[in-house]
């Protein structure tokens, strides 16, 4: 039987610099029996939350495109809890919601933040001991120094929010909690109540038991010691004054903290059995290892979040609010020439949106696109139309050249293409040679500049400045004037596998947008803030052709002057095959030419590539390493079956027996053997085909969606 249920009261995060403890206070608060908080559930569009996003349609089933975490058993214990109708909290937990703490505060009128606050040293120690760890995910660039810099990160953001009051709905001061954590790991009862008092939820005998669970663990440890260099160097690195600030800060709550409020007649919960803590166990240990290694898209995702954003826009439309997307103010008005870190930028009330309204404007704007033209008579207001040239945020893209043949090149083109209707696009290309964009290639109207140097006088002004990831001067974009654009790095792959330009840029990105799943983690691994956002699919170009059954024993692979797409092994494979299979024709494209190995078409357009992948029965890629390899998914959506070396890249869409068969990079022999298997069996080809076909409509979404989200990604870092 589903009981009433209460009504929700607030909206609750959790935040703080990583390794601070944020996942032990979201176990600890999921015992109340009013609480349903997310595990990292909005992690990926944390910038653009709004209170729809907890709508139990929404909150209780995640995505990949806005989480690295399912979390089945947790989600499946709160959803039961909702519809037993006791829930009046709910929210979710992201170290990072420091970045966001503004448009939290704004958003959410009834918003509650708590950022943990650990003793320095022993972050930086988790963190260098992380790194060090061969086991562990972490890269060693992960270490103490970049916990110190984190750490003053986390505090400098709560200092902003309290000087700034962003939100026009109290002080900021009451509505963010500074939450020390040693003190409540060990058992200081204060906190505890302090805590459950801020939040508005009374104390029962399961959160108190789980309290001393929890404090009998942490006073069991063995301390690890800081080492001395480690030591010195948080010493020196942190920020003293916003150390001393933040303790002022805390003994200030604690002295006024009021008692909890009582418990209703009946509500008390007995403490957990040991049936229960060993569920708890298990559920705890999902979710710690999906936030280590996060999963893959499942099919349809695209679909869901479609429909998810219709279902917001008419949300809007119900409630009277006309969405608009903000326009920040001119740079001499809203930020130094220095740019200072997200964390010490909150935007001012006047570009946030009103408290009154809890649309976040950026994405309501957006929705626009794909919401219905006319509303029903019940609804209160029409939708707003999309945001005209002048409203619209301005993005420059940096182009290394216009080369045709580039497949990085031609995605950056076609974001800027489709991106028109959100933000008002330029080009900019470092060679010399350009050759524009024109209707027939797409959207017109992008402009298309040359400036082979990073010169403030070539590059116009715009909010966000798009940069590729391998640019070898990426450090000059700090020196240009903040009228440039904020930077946002473009990942989309190493260029050369290893690039010591790429790993650099990563350390020192401060904004990332990634086109793969295996670069987001890559980023984040060396600390760069990564938004995940796919690449798209011209799916009238790229549509199926014949049936596999009416297709020749013909096999495609491109060919790349560069070693490390596999150019040679796929000859040798290719050698392999023909070997075997005699009948067997091989046709080769791209900029290397090769001779003596079947048919050769040097640099064909992508409208001459579908036409080969339409007539191929097989398509071969041999790569050591792909940011995401486009032909690869192209292939499967023409209608080849894919024989694909392990890229990384391609784990996106070329699933192990599923979508295409995989083997390992560099093995002739395997991926001979691979292909040999495809030809030979048409009901193979058949299945992976079109399963791979499904699948890629949960991973490409058509390039008019793609731009959207990249819009959404990049008006978040506004």
């Amino acid at each position: 039987m589903v009981n009433s249920p209460r009504a929700v009261e607030r909206h609750l995060f959790v935040a703080g610099c990583p390794r601070s403890g944020t996942s032990a206070v979201a176990f600890l608060l999921n015992e109340h029996p009013r609480v349903a908080l997310g595990f990292e559930r909005f992690k990926r569009v944390r910038g653009v939350l709004d209170p729809f996003h907890f709508t139990p349609a929404q909150f209780f089933a995640p995505v990949l495109a806005e989480t690295d975490i399912r979390g089945e058993l947790l989600y499946e214990r709160l959803h039961a809890r909702w519809r037993g109708g006791t829930v009046t909290t709910i929210g979710d937990k992201v170290p990072l919601y420091t970045r966001v703490l503004p448009q939290l505060l704004a958003r959410f009128s009834d918003a509650r933040v708590v950022v943990l606050v650990r003793e320095p040293v022993d972050v930086a120690v988790s963190f260098r001991r992380r790194a060090r760890d061969p086991r562990d995910w972490w890269p060693v660039e992960n270490d103490h120094r970049l916990a110190v810099k984190m750490w003053n990160e986390a505090l400098d953001s709560v200092r902003a929010a309290d000087q700034g009051d962003p939100s026009g709905a109290g002080r900021a001061e009451e509505r963010v909690l500074l939450l020390p954590y040693e003190p409540l790991l060990a058992g200081d009862e204060r906190w505890l109540a302090a805590l459950l008092a801020f939040v508005g939820l009374p104390l029962t005998a399961r959160l108190s038991s789980e309290h001393r669970r929890l404090a009998e663990r942490w006073n069991a440890r063995v301390e690890e010691p800081a080492e001395a260099d480690v030591a010195s160097f948080v010493e020196h690195h942190r920020d003293a004054e916003l150390a001393g600030w933040a303790r002022e800060r805390m003994d200030e709550q604690l002295a006024r903290a009021p008692a909890p409020p009582p418990l209703d007649p009946g509500e008390d919960e007995p403490p957990l059995s040991a049936a229960e803590l060993a569920e708890r166990e298990r559920e705890h240990r999902q979710l710690l290892e999906e936030m280590r290694q996060p999963g893959r898209h499942a099919v349809g995702e695209i679909d869901v979040l479609e429909a998810r954003v219709v279902d917001q826009m008419k949300e809007l439309v119900r409630r009277g609010d006309r969405p608009s997307v903000p326009r920040p103010a001119p740079a001499s008005q809203s930020a130094p020439a220095s740019r200072p870190a997200p964390a010490s930028r909150p935007a001012p009330a006047s570009q946030s949106a009103p408290a009154s309204s809890s649309a976040p404007a950026s994405q309501s704007a957006l929705a626009t696109q794909s919401a219905p033209a006319s509303p029903s008579p019940s609804q209160a207001a029409p939708a707003a139309p999309p945001p005209t040239g002048s409203d619209r945020p301005r993005v420059t893209f940096i182009l290394p050249h216009q080369r045709p043949t580039t497949g990085g090149v031609y995605v950056i083109e076609q974001f800027a293409r489709h991106i028109a209707p959100h933000m008002t696009p330029v080009l900019v290309v470092r060679d010399r040679r350009t050759r524009g964009l024109t209707p027939a290639q797409g959207v017109a109207g992008v402009e298309v500049r040359s400036a082979p140097q990073l010169d403030p006088a070539e590059l116009p002004e715009a909010d966000v400045l798009v940069y590729p990831a391998d640019m070898a001067d990426a450090a000059g974009l700090a020196e240009l004037p903040a009228a440039a654009g904020r930077p946002v790095m473009l990942f989309q792959g190493y260029g050369t596998p290893g690039s010591p330009v790429v790993t650099a840029n990563l350390a020192t990105a401060r904004a990332c947008v990634a086109v793969a799943r295996w670069l987001v983690a890559d980023a984040v691994e060396h600390g760069a803030p990564c938004t995940y956002v796919p690449e798209g699919l011209d799916r009238e170009l790229f549509a199926p052709g014949p049936p596999a059954s009416e297709r020749p024993a013909r096999v495609t692979a491109m060919t790349h002057r560069l070693d490390w797409k596999g150019l040679e092994d796929a000859l040798a494979a290719l050698a392999l095959v023909r070997a075997a299979r005699p009948d067997v024709e091989v046709v080769l494209f791209g900029a290397e030419p090769v001779a003596g190995v079947g048919t050769f078409h040097a640099s064909p357009s992508r409208a001459e590539v579908a036409e080969l992948l339409r007539s191929s029965a097989v398509h071969v890629v041999a790569s050591w390493e792909e940011g995401f390899g486009l032909t690869g998914a192209e292939a499967i959506a023409c209608g080849a079956a894919l024989a694909s070396t392990d890229t990384k890249g391609s784990r996106d869409y070329a699933l192990p027996e599923r979508t295409a068969l995989v083997s390992p990079p560099r093995d002739p022999r395997a991926l001979a053997d691979n292909v040999l298997a495809l030809l030979g069996d048409g009901g193979l080809r058949e299945r992976l085909v079109t399963t791979g076909q499904r699948h890629l409509r949960g991973v490409m979404p058509p390039w008019p969606e793609a731009a959207r989200r990249m819009a959404l990604a990049l008006i978040d870092e506004l």
